[in-house]
């Protein structure tokens, strides 16, 4: 993912500069350290802000070189990542780009599952998983269609300033022929699944 998207970076070009020693673990408002110098020649400062994989955070306090507290993080890190230190110049266009291809992957995920193009239940999580990334990045180079947004997420109706939109139907059936390749092999709705029964295969 770390490449333009219609002109656009998709993942923001300085990612490598504001990288820190060490991995890091986050659960809740605990930062844990592994490797890491939260203590050292330049110390985390309390009101700074941290990108924790592609979540915003702001140091409350440090324990020591291995333990922080932050403002709580919205999904728990489990697993040891990379972890930055934003500079505060930086944080209102990296929160903005976060927040445009959050919008971008959701609006996918809503398009793929009211699609009528497949059927969803057929197809993989994983297969899924690439498809909403090539739909995102299609949405995020593609001027916004309010009117199609709207509609992807069910919107019936619409109103701006003086002009009010009424929707025929709330959700947007077509997807991209780019995301429709990776689905339609497990996806077609002309082609059936084998399944193992006891008395040998069915198909369904």
């Amino acid at each position: 993912m770390q490449f333009l998207s219609g002109g656009q970076p998709w993942r923001d070009t300085e990612r490598g500069e504001y990288s820190q020693k060490g991995t890091i673990t986050a659960i809740g408002e605990n930062l844990i350290g592994f490797g890491t110098e939260f203590n050292g020649t330049l110390p985390l400062l309390p009101g700074e802000t941290l990108d924790l994989e592609s979540q915003l955070v702001n140091v409350v306090s440090v324990t020591d070189d291995s333990n922080a507290i932050i403002t709580p993080v919205e999904f728990d890190i489990d697993l040891p990542v990379r972890f930055r230190r934003i500079p505060e110049n930086k944080v209102g266009t990296l929160t903005n780009l976060i927040q445009r291809k959050r919008e971008a992957l959701n609006t996918a995920f809503l398009r793929l599952q009211n699609s009528e193009s497949f059927d969803y239940a057929k197809v993989s999580e994983e297969t899924l998983k690439k498809a909403q990334i090539v739909f995102a990045l299609e949405l995020y180079k593609i001027p916004i269609n309010k009117h199609a947004e709207n509609r992807a997420n069910g919107i019936q109706s619409y109103s701006i300033s003086d002009q009010s939109y009424t929707y025929k139907n709330g959700t947007v059936k077509d997807i991209p022929e780019s995301v429709y390749d990776f689905v339609k092999k497990e996806g077609s709705r002309a082609s059936g699944k084998l399944f193992r029964t006891g008395s040998g295969v069915s198909f369904f």
